[in-house]
């Protein structure tokens, strides 16, 4: 029996041995592959504008921080495009290179927004007053000689619109025309459609146990038209008179009021 058992435990160690060696034999014939170099970086080694009209090209190469003699770096060139737009001159911006003496040169191809030549309005009546009157009125944002925004246009069209609002023209409508000449310059005309003042022919007042509706009428600068009063409905003093109406009621100790307002139209 002793025998048997040292014939196997030798057999085991010798197993468990021999993957080692084996390894370590490995080891000495292989050595580790050396660590592959980074690919040098391309030097730019020019830097060229096209498109550009109105802004120079030194202005452009300005706002860069890519110069001639740099290393070209694709997230340098990306925040570069960014810095671009920051301009607000350019609806869009476009670089690309090309192998040149060693390195690269960049090719900067904008298309600038066309620069409003002049502003003017079509289609109002009831505002008796030049256009140049009505642009500071509204605060115009878009301005001739800037170039063209198309959010400032949506504003001015808002703003031109609550000025119709407030007049009583409560359906009046608002939009613009674009016509581009072959400078690249814009001519902006809003184009007003007024529709009809909207007169107050009734006033109803609906809730109110506690006193007569006259008394609430009185509270309210909205009035029904009548042979004095014209009676134009304008929806920013309409909210006034609720909250005027509201706080006589908190002031009177109804805390809880709720007061809404609603307009309804004639069919006729």
């Amino acid at each position: 029996m002793m025998k048997n058992f040292k014939f196997y435990f030798i057999a085991l160690i010798f197993m468990l041995l021999l993957p080692a060696a084996c390894y370590a034999q490995e080891g000495k014939m292989e050595e580790p592959a050396p660590a592959a170099e980074a690919p040098a970086q391309k030097i730019v080694k020019a830097m060229v504008v096209m498109g550009n009209k109105s802004i120079s090209a030194n202005k452009i190469i300005s706002q860069m921080k890519t110069k001639v003699g740099s290393p070209y770096l694709e997230n340098v060139i990306s925040d570069d495009i960014k810095r671009l737009y920051l301009l607000e001159s350019f609806s869009d911006i476009k670089v690309e290179t090309q192998d040149y003496k060693d390195g690269v040169k960049l090719i900067i191809t904008v298309v600038e927004r066309p620069i409003i030549e002049k502003i003017s309005f079509e289609g109002p009546r009831h505002l008796y007053m030049k256009d140049e009157k009505l642009r500071e009125l509204i605060n115009l944002k878009s301005k001739e000689k800037d170039f063209l925004d198309y959010p400032k246009l949506k504003d001015d069209c808002a703003a031109l619109k609550n000025l119709y609002e407030k007049k009583g023209f409560s359906d009046c409508k608002v939009d613009y025309k674009l016509e581009t000449n072959k400078e690249n310059k814009v001519f902006v005309t809003f184009l007003v459609e007024e529709g009809k003042r909207v007169r107050v022919t009734k006033i109803i007042v609906e809730g109110n146990k506690h006193y007569p509706q006259r008394r609430i009428l009185r509270l309210m600068k909205t009035k029904r038209a009548w042979l004095l009063n014209p009676g134009i409905l304008k929806e920013e003093v309409l909210l006034e008179d609720i909250e005027r109406i509201s706080s006589f009621y908190k002031k009177e100790g109804f805390s809880d009021v709720k007061v809404e307002g609603a307009v309804t139209r004639d069919p006729k």
